[in-house]
């Protein structure tokens, strides 16, 4: 929540922030879709990585940053 929350006051910190994710957000946004859609996959399919320590916060936590950055 603050991860996300964080994000989100960056991107909106200043008019050059919001008006460069507005307009050239997409060419974060694809590799964003791209992992966010992997680590769901992985722990959602996968039992061995879903139960690691940790391989999943690290999973949890890009999985975080990228729909921190879609919520921005």
């Amino acid at each position: 929540m603050v991860l996300s929350g964080g994000i989100i006051a960056i991107c909106l910190a200043s008019d050059e922030n919001a008006r460069w994710v507005y307009w050239n957000g997409w060419t974060l946004a694809i590799p964003a879709i791209i992992i966010a859609l992997t680590c769901q996959i992985a722990i959602y399919c996968c039992k061995s990585v879903r139960r690691k320590v940790p391989i999943n916060y690290v999973l949890l936590f890009l999985f975080t940053l990228c729909f921190g950055y879609f919520a921005g």
